[in-house]
This record gives structure tokens, sequence and C-alpha cells, in this order.
């Protein structure tokens, strides 16, 4: 059981790695030489920065509909093996899940400014990617380790992503 799990969370990590590289994230949009950088970062000029931050929201998208794919086989999984299984195989998942994304996070942000300053400032949107997570698995935010409340700006369905 240990490894299946370690192979998913290994499977996420992977795909963190793939979606949040800012040099993929070059490939999508139009290269401009001006711009500030840091060391193994591509330049990003003013003009460029809302579309790498178009490309960067639609691949986290891609990473909470990754996230709930697996959080469904695990549950799956975690239904059937309940009854042999002492242990509730979806909350291990999930701490495993949560400390590997915190850690790739602080990786990711560490070695890109872009990263750091756009979910600095977009946070609210992770925020409603995870409350969105959370339904769409049926799960309470409180399982996720998310607060009982979120801001109204992460709660209200109308509000549009900017």
């Amino acid at each position: 059981m240990s490894e299946f799990l370690t192979a998913s969370v290994g499977n996420f990590s992977s795909r963190v790695n793939t979606l949040l590289d800012t040099s993929t994230i070059t490939n999508q949009v139009p290269s401009s030489n001006s711009g500030v950088r840091r060391k193994n970062e591509p330049a990003i000029s003013s003009s460029q920065a809302a579309q790498w931050q178009a490309v960067l929201w639609d691949r986290m998208e891609k990473l909470f509909d990754f996230i709930h794919d697996e959080a469904a086989r695990i549950t799956v999984l975690d239904k059937v093996l309940s009854k042999q299984y002492k242990e509730e195989v979806i909350a291990r998942w999930w701490t495993l899940l949560s400390a590997e994304f915190e850690r790739q996070i602080r990786l990711l942000t560490r070695s890109s400014a872009f990263l750091a300053g756009t979910f600095q400032s977009e946070y609210p949107r992770i925020l409603r990617f995870i409350k969105s997570l959370s339904e769409r698995i049926e799960m309470p935010e409180w399982y996720l380790g998310l607060p009982h409340y979120l801001p109204q700006a992460c709660t209200n369905p109308s509000a549009t992503l900017k």
C-alpha cells in the first residue's frame, strides 16, 4: 500500500515540475529580449507578464484536475481496502500529497521571482482552486487543511477570475 501512495505522490511531483517549470512556460509565450531575470530564469518583459500568468493559471487548473483524478482513484481504493486495513488510505494520501505540494511550491518560488510574485499577488485564485477541488470531490475544506471560512473573493462563485 505504501508503495502505491508513494508512486501516486511521485506522479504528482513530476506533474508539478512539468507544469510549473518556467522554461516550458517560455516555450508557450512569444520571446522578448528585454526584462529582468534571475539566473536560470528567462527574461520576462512587463508586456509578457500577462501572457505568462495566463499560461501559468491554465497549467494550475490542469494540476488541480490531476489532483481531482488522483483523489477519485485513491477514494475508490480507500473504500475497497477500508475493510481489510484499519487505517484510512485517503487521509494518509492527502497528508503525503499536501506535504509534497508545499515542498514543490517552496522550491519553485525560491527559484523563480515570477512564480513567487504571481502566487503572492493572486493568492485568492489559488484558494478558489482549492475550494473548487473540495466541492468537486465532495470533501469538506477542513479535511484539506483549509480554514472553515474563506475570503469572500474565494467563495463567491460569480467572482470572475482575473
